[in-house]
């Protein structure tokens, strides 16, 4: 019986310190996943921001950023964002191609959440 008990004591120990040491990982947070342009004049300005946050307990750093095609340009965080601490995503879509478009960023880290996906979409009016 008194083995039993220490048993129970060893495994209850054991479990009450794994609920409380949160994963090692940085964590990926974004302000929102899709931002959607609505119409958006020909060579007008393709700009637009996504801010990511770290949520995780150690430094998140994006290794990779890929997009779906070559009309969008990202410009990311090369250095470290720290634990809580908030970095911006710049995309810049070519808006000399007028139609509507939906397209995908993928952004790479070493956070336990990767890959994750952001969308950009909107209409690039006609040509005056």
């Amino acid at each position: 019986m008194r083995l039993l008990t220490i048993i129970f004591l060893a495994l209850s120990t054991n479990l009450l310190i794994a609920q409380s040491n949160p994963s090692n990982k940085p964590l990926m947070k974004f302000d929102t996943l899709i931002y959607d342009y609505g119409e958006i004049p020909y060579k007008g300005d393709g700009n637009c921001k996504f801010v990511i946050t770290n949520d995780g307990s150690t430094p998140l750093v994006i290794n990779e950023v890929t997009t779906s095609c070559g009309c969008a340009a990202v410009d990311w965080p090369r250095k470290p964002i720290m634990k809580n601490e908030s970095a911006d995503i710049i995309i810049k879509y070519d808006t000399r191609r007028p139609g509507n478009f939906n397209k995908s960023i993928v952004i790479k880290s070493n956070a336990e959440n990767t890959p994750i996906t952001l969308e950009i979409k909107g209409t690039v009016l006609a040509k005056k």
